[in-house]
């Protein structure tokens, strides 16, 4: 018997492989795997609470200003797939002083790359307020993660690690679930905690969400008081362990029965 899992949120294709494990909010109804789709009624992954260091750097550190509103998207550049770039466009376009902060690849190629898209998908006058940041060290990013106003979950490849790690900061992350896994990470997370304010329906609700937590303090701090109340919830749950052993005990009984 051979399982896999979210490594790569991708079925394998491999014949030779049983067993896809997943979850009921990482997955819709019919989802595309060539294995057999198990979702669990947990979460997917037991992960241990995040420990934050002690922020000591303020917006000027990081070459921003405090009267700009922050949308910070700090996902790895292959994630930015062309439908996310009207979004960035349409966020700028409606926020005169909204800038969005992401971080540089890992080879200054990757970077080049997307700079070049940019310029062809998003009009200069406001192109120049996408800014590409140096890669930095883990403190300074759960730094800048804390001096942003808004996270910004790109579709259709959001983030996984990157939303577990930010959530205990507080900064609210919008997101846009789609139809595979790879997009609704967020989603799930907003799911367990019982916060779904920053989910968003459609593209242009994505951007509604967006513009209302990054130009109303009042409202982004509501919401953030949200998130801090609720997101332990999504850490160290021994529901993890157990589902996974309910799982496991069941497919090895039914190998071993030859059912």
């Amino acid at each position: 018997m051979q399982c896999t899992t979210w490594g790569h949120p991708v079925t394998t294709g491999i014949r030779n492989l049983d067993y896809y494990i997943s979850t009921h909010d990482f997955e819709i109804e019919g989802a595309h795997y060539s294995e057999k789709l198990i979702r669990l009624n947990s979460q997917l992954t037991y992960y241990y609470r995040v420990t934050l260091p002690h922020f000591s750097k303020v917006r000027s550190d990081f070459g921003l200003a405090n009267t700009d509103h922050i949308y910070l998207c700090p996902q790895a550049l292959f994630k930015f797939h062309p439908d996310f770039d009207p979004i960035l466009a349409d966020i700028l376009s409606q926020d005169d002083q909204g800038q969005v902060i992401l971080v540089e690849g890992n080879h200054q190629h990757w970077t080049e790359l997307l700079k070049k898209r940019f310029s062809q998908t998003i009009p200069k006058a406001i192109n120049d307020r996408i800014r590409f940041l140096p890669r930095m060290t883990l403190g300074e990013y759960f730094n800048l993660i804390a001096l942003s106003d808004v996270m910004l979950d790109p579709f259709h490849f959001g983030g996984g690690n990157t939303t577990y790690e930010a959530l205990p900061i507080g900064t609210p992350i919008v997101t846009l679930p789609t139809q595979f896994m790879r997009g609704r990470f967020t989603y799930a997370c907003y799911r367990q905690m019982g916060v779904m304010d920053c989910v968003a329906e459609n593209p242009q609700h994505y951007v509604e969400i967006a513009l209302k937590l990054g130009t109303q303090p009042d409202y982004r701090e509501k919401i953030k008081t949200r998130i801090l109340a609720t997101h332990t919830k999504l850490y160290e749950d021994i529901k993890v362990v157990h589902a996974f052993e309910q799982f496991f005990s069941t497919a090895i009984h039914s190998e071993l029965s030859g059912v």
